[in-house]
């Protein structure tokens, strides 16, 4: 590992052990006792996303950088994917065999093998397409893409085709700018697609044929979303989905089939930008910018707060879980680089209510 790297294991025995063990009617050191919290530098001066698989932990430089960073689920072994004209967005395919990397200067999609790192693909989307966000359903690669205002549109590419070709404007309805991208990992009938930069901002709901084409479901009301869209997230059987806007201080819980009030609200404070259900749903992960990183489950009451060591703010989107829960990443802003903390999550699920 670079020398510049620092990688620091730290015992958090602190007012959020104690608030954690009251939800469990434990003792604080029981509770403290066991809550860990890993902080590792990149070499990495910023980052725009952060995804996880099973092999490891991928984290992109964002437009002005042209590099991903690969570690292990611990955080350590720096890998680095380099020569990537400014990678943001990351999603990996189902079997996590294949990270996709969105690169809108470039107007191009990157797919590169996770065992190998090698990039193995480049899709072009078409100039002044601009893809920012990115979704996989089955062997379908959806993205969301716009440079301009009311540019912005759905395409979608056929990974599994010898010859694939990116197809644009797929969804029925046009966007202020490129859509934030979600799906249900076991429903594969429903993309969701959030606008954000605008207020009040809004969820569209498209149900996906067998063909792929795109039908318009539903949209949440004009006010309920809030402001500032910064994430979203639907949960694993596409039932439900989770907003993080700037306003109002809450992360947002809407039924897919009620979209005229939000379900519940978990209160997190200035500014929420970040929102993640675990590959189970029985967790849900969210980071507010003025307020620090908390964890929940669907049905409690009121979040947990975690420590962010040394932080100064997680990422816009910045958490990921692991596929099987046992932790949880956080990618904050820091000088004179960005941040990954790792999270014992089992232990945290262990702390919600």
């Amino acid at each position: 590992m670079n020398a510049a790297l620092r990688n620091t294991t730290l015992l958090r025995l602190t007012a959020v052990g104690a608030a954690s063990a009251l939800l469990l009617g434990l003792t604080p050191a029981a509770a403290q006792a066991a809550v860990t919290e890993t902080t590792v530098e990149l070499p990495l001066a910023a980052a725009a996303d952060v995804v996880a698989g099973a092999a490891g932990v991928y984290v992109s430089g964002g437009r002005t950088s042209t590099q991903i960073v690969v570690t292990n689920p611990a955080g350590g072994n720096h890998r680095i994917v380099d020569d990537l004209p400014g990678p943001t967005d990351l999603e990996l395919s189902p079997d996590g065999s294949v990270l996709y990397a969105a690169l809108p200067a470039a107007n191009e999609i990157a797919a590169i093998d996770t065992t190998t790192l090698q990039e193995t693909a480049r899709y072009f989307t078409g100039v002044g397409a601009c893809p920012s966000s990115l979704a996989v359903i089955e062997q379908t690669l959806w993205f969301g893409y716009g440079c301009d205002q009311w540019g912005g549109n759905i395409g979608r590419i056929d990974v599994s085709d010898p010859a694939p070709t990116a197809a644009v404007r797929q969804s029925p309805v046009d966007f202020w700018s490129h859509p934030k991208l979600s799906v249900g990992r076991n429903d594969p009938g429903r993309l969701f697609a959030a606008q954000p930069s605008l207020s009040p901002s809004a969820v569209q709901i498209f149900t996906v044929a067998a063909d792929g084409t795109l039908t318009a479901a539903g949209r949440t009301e004009h006010t309920v979303v809030g402001g500032n869209l910064r994430d979203m997230a639907a949960a694993p059987d596409g039932a439900t989905f989770y907003t993080a806007s700037g306003a109002p201080y809450e992360i947002l819980q809407f039924e897919s089939h009620e979209l005229t009030v939000a379900r519940r609200r978990f209160a997190t404070g200035p500014y929420p930008n970040a929102v993640e259900v675990s590959h189970d749903g029985t967790q849900i992960a969210a980071a507010a910018d003025g307020s620090g990183l908390f964890v929940f489950r669907p049905t409690s009451a009121q979040p947990t707060k975690l420590t962010l060591t040394g932080s100064s703010g997680v990422i816009d989107r910045g958490i990921a879980w692991a596929p099987s829960g046992a932790q949880l990443y956080a990618v904050t802003r820091n000088t004179p680089n960005a941040v990954l903390h790792v999270y014992t999550a089992s232990i945290a699920a262990k702390r919600l209510a």
